[in-house]
């Protein structure tokens, strides 16, 4: 390839090739003796572990390490040595993996590199013997995390300090859901850091207490925003449109001048958009304000219901009831009852069809 051509080329997908639930040199690796895998950042690194007698290398294929590598790597070994580039993008890498490794419950170790950049340079350099040694010497995956976090503050300056042992206390908070864990890799870290242990559990307990007076602010302002919503507001909102019901002359310049967002009370807010920007009917005006509106699709759920009822079918079993008991005989005006009920059925069937809404008051 010529100048400017990348260093791979990767194929393309497929629905029976898919590289994010498969690792490259796994056939290999699955049958070593080693209880464990060394995770690489490319396939000329697992090639080379290869070739000097690493079996156990694998590598993503051609894309960034991802959860289901991590439950296929699981499958067959739960300590996964991290054997990335030395550089600023391998070390990028080799957190997202950790980060992942963590989640899935599986050990992890980095394996480190320097002065040499890649695993090829090394073994190149210093041979299978010292590259043996560096598994031997690799560190665990969150203490290896909290020595590169040195490299990102100022610790001969007391704020730098503080703010190198901040980011400690948070990626420990962050880490560790479970206290026991959280406590041994805490007096770990205090213990390879020369820190106070106390300090530093005090400045989780600090992180974790500002975490939750964050979420409990969040919801506490949530809820007061629904309840005002749903707050019944104003009187005067009430009054206003109770009149704009009585006295149809008034909707129109009510139009104009208004809007919705005039509106503080939810249920006023939307009568005025059902009831004067034309979603829904008034049948007649009320004298005091309404009870409750019903928009046009919980129209349609009544009449649904309404339709399924056969009301002389009820009338009917209620008859026979009386009749096999020594309960008087109930004395009801039948006939008048079915008839209310089948216009009040006809009336909702009406709304229906001419795709209307209802507005039901209290007068």
């Amino acid at each position: 390839m010529g100048d400017g051509e990348p260093k791979y080329l990767n194929s393309p997908e497929t629905k029976l090739f898919d590289k994010s639930r498969n690792l490259f040199a796994l056939n290999f690796s699955r049958k070593s003796r080693a209880n464990y895998f060394i995770l690489c950042e490319g396939y000329m690194d697992v090639i080379s572990l290869h070739q000097w007698g690493f079996s156990e290398a694998v590598a993503a294929l051609g894309t960034a390490f991802t959860e289901q590598q991590a439950d296929l790597m699981k499958r067959f070994n739960s300590l996964i040595y991290l054997c990335f580039d030395s550089d600023g993008a391998g070390k990028k890498a080799c957190k997202r993996a950790i980060s992942i490794l963590r989640e899935k419950k599986l050990e992890g170790k980095v394996i480190r590199l320097s002065p040499y950049k890649d695993p090829d340079e090394f073994l190149k350099a210093e041979g299978k013997e010292a590259f043996e040694k560096r598994i031997e010497e690799a560190k665990n995956a969150f203490l290896w995390e909290v020595e590169e976090k040195k490299t990102e503050f100022d610790l001969h300056d007391p704020a730098g300090m503080q703010k190198y042992m901040e980011s400690i206390a948070e990626l420990l908070r962050t880490s560790f859901s479970d206290p026991v864990e959280r406590e041994n890799y805490l007096k770990a870290v205090a213990r390879e850091q020369m820190l106070k242990a106390e300090n530093l559990q005090h400045l989780v307990d600090k992180e974790e207490e500002k975490t939750q007076l964050s979420f409990g602010l969040r919801k506490n302002v949530g809820r007061q925003e629904k309840k005002r919503e749903e707050k019944w507001n104003s009187p005067l909102e009430e009054e206003f449109l109770s009149v704009l019901m009585q006295r149809n002359e008034f909707v129109d310049l009510a139009k104009i001048y208004i809007e919705e967002v005039d509106f503080q009370g939810k249920n006023e807010r939307d009568l005025f958009i059902e009831a004067f920007l034309g979603e829904v009917t008034v049948s007649s005006p009320p004298e005091d304000i309404y009870s409750y509106c019903t928009c046009k699709e919980k129209v349609k759920e009544i009449a649904n219901f309404l339709n399924k009822i056969d009301i002389k079918d009820c009338f009917e079993k209620i008859e026979k009831f009386y009749s096999s008991s020594e309960e008087e005989e109930y004395i009801f005006d039948i006939e008048n009852i079915i008839d209310r009920f089948n216009d009040f059925k006809e009336f909702y069937n009406e709304l229906v069809k001419n795709n209307l809404g209802v507005f039901i008051y209290i007068s």
